[in-house]
């Protein structure tokens, strides 16, 4: 944007073409989250959820639970705005979307969203980059039934990047 304002854009897109998902590995599948996807969650956090009931051996009940197990697609993405400040530090601003997913009927009410801020130390080699996020929008949580799960307080997270 200016000498000292910079303007970044990030985006992954991702798709699966198989003819059974269920057989694709968990591996092979798309997740969302982390310092490298959408900041303010937690790595791989964000993924259709599969609701498992097992027996607790110790007690005898029955238990639900919720196992992310993955998307068939992925899209997220980041505008940060840094500005350079002396020494080679800069501080940044940024939100970040993004979901991993099986459906893209409705992308508008699956996409997480969070916005944080960062501090940047700009070294000969690598770019390190400290950023708190908080999370804003997690349509999994909201699906979850009874009430509403809260959403996670703020996370650090950390990037070593190369130097631009």
């Amino acid at each position: 944007l200016s000498e000292r304002w910079h303007l970044l854009l990030r985006g992954e897109v991702g798709a699966s073409a198989v003819k059974d998902f269920d057989e694709l590995p968990g591996i092979y599948r798309f997740y969302a989250g982390g310092d490298r996807s959408v900041r303010g969650f937690a790595f791989q956090e964000l993924s259709p959820v599969e609701w498992r009931t097992t027996i607790d051996p110790v007690t005898g009940l029955s238990v639900t639970q919720s196992v992310r197990v993955g998307g068939r697609h992925l899209l997220t993405g980041a505008v940060e705005f840094e500005h350079d400040l002396p020494h080679n530090f800069g501080i940044a601003a940024f939100t970040d979307f993004g979901n991993a997913f099986d459906s893209v009927n409705s992308l508008q009410t699956i996409l997480a969203l969070s916005i944080g801020v960062g501090f940047r130390w700009r070294l000969p080699v690598v770019t390190v980059g400290i950023d708190v996020a908080k999370a804003l929008h997690d349509p999994w949580r909201e699906a979850i039934p009874g009430s509403p799960q809260p959403l996670p307080g703020l996370r650090l997270h950390l990037n070593i990047s190369p130097r631009l």
